[in-house]
């Protein structure tokens, strides 16, 4: 499941990667931090500033938003990361997010064209817009071995000159052309009626060539304890770039906060929090359910209340109003011999 990171009351879920299911959301009946403003929200009156705290069991699959693949990576990846299309709470459909409007195609369906909003940044330490090529690299880089992407090669493989072997580097796609700064073209061997789909995946959200590259030509990338971000938030950094012990400590927290760079008129993203910490570890979901209702913590990551728990809340007048159910949506898919009739293609 992907998850946007939406206000300082709630997570709202996004499209998933696979599966189709509702999920469950609790939240504090208040959440920590101070505030001077209020803005409107699906939960009401959601309130601007503070810290959200995340209880979540385990960690992140990659921290590498190139290599993320499982939901509660997602969680992470939406919050400091902007893929051209995303999922506005309580929505499964697609919406430009990076992109400026929604993508086109030709005729055929072999040819998209997609324009990249302006005002978008990179968080320090590179500074700079976002262009065309820093998605075209996002999408070669997962092709990389360095970076293996787990996705890729299933919803970009349709690319003309994309690899059919996984290379040791990263790969200059032919069917990638960026003609100007803001132009990214997609060229496709078949039409591909998953495609705007895979424009909302992480992979498409832009990477700086210039500054990735050191890290994605080693054996293992570790772009990821480098990354910058173009999202709300980033993950904290040292003066050096460096997330590693800083904002990420593998099994234990991941703390966001606020991208010096990001600029609201750019998006229809709330926002709501300064903060977000999310505290791993929590493995037993009763404990974590408790401490969510009594208010030490703000909302359950990647563990729902068990079922006693369900049974109690909803059956409390009080706790039910912190229990929320949010909509994911994704695909399932059958796979089909595209060589033999009537499914060949060409």
């Amino acid at each position: 499941m992907n998850s946007l990171l939406t206000s300082r009351r709630r997570l709202a879920k996004g499209v998933a990667a696979a599966g189709i299911a509702a999920n469950i959301v609790l939240v504090a009946s208040a959440c920590g931090g101070d505030s001077s403003s209020t803005a409107s929200g699906s939960t009401g009156s959601a309130k601007k500033g503070g810290t959200i705290t995340v209880l979540s069991a385990g960690d992140v699959d990659h921290i590498d938003p190139g290599q993320a693949y499982y939901s509660f990576s997602y969680e992470i990846t939406y919050a400091t990361q902007r893929p051209l299309l995303a999922y506005k709470p309580d929505s499964v459909n697609a919406v430009p997010d990076l992109a400026a409007r929604m993508p086109t195609f030709s005729k055929d369906g072999k040819t998209v064209v997609v324009h990249i909003r302006s005002g978008v940044r990179f968080s320090p330490p590179v500074n700079r817009a976002v262009t065309s090529k820093d998605v075209k690299y996002a999408i070669e880089r997962g092709f990389a071995s360095s970076v293996a992407n787990g996705y890729v090669s299933a919803y970009f493989g349709d690319l003309v000159g994309a690899p059919t072997n996984v290379p040791t580097h990263v790969p200059s796609i032919s069917g990638i052309q960026t003609p100007n700064k803001t132009t990214l073209v997609l060229k496709l061997k078949h039409p591909e009626g998953v495609l705007i789909g895979a424009l909302g995946l992480p992979t498409t959200a832009p990477v700086p060539p210039e500054y990735a590259r050191k890290y994605d030509s080693k054996t293992l990338s570790d772009y990821g304890l480098h990354q910058v971000a173009t999202g709300p938030y980033m993950i904290k950094p040292n003066a050096a770039g460096n997330i590693n012990g800083v904002g990420y400590q593998p099994g234990k927290l991941i703390d966001l906060v606020r991208n010096p760079n990001w600029d609201a008129k750019t998006s229809w993203r709330p926002a709501y929090a300064d903060q977000i910490l999310f505290k791993e570890g929590f493995q037993d979901p009763t404990v974590t359910t408790r401490q969510i209702l009594s208010g030490s913590a703000d909302v359950n990551g990647d563990t729902p209340p068990p079922p006693a728990e369900l049974r109690s809340i909803t059956a409390s007048s009080t706790e039910k109003k912190q229990l929320f159910f949010t909509p994911t949506g994704g695909s399932r898919y059958i796979g089909l011999n595209t060589r033999k009739a009537p499914f060949q293609q060409g």
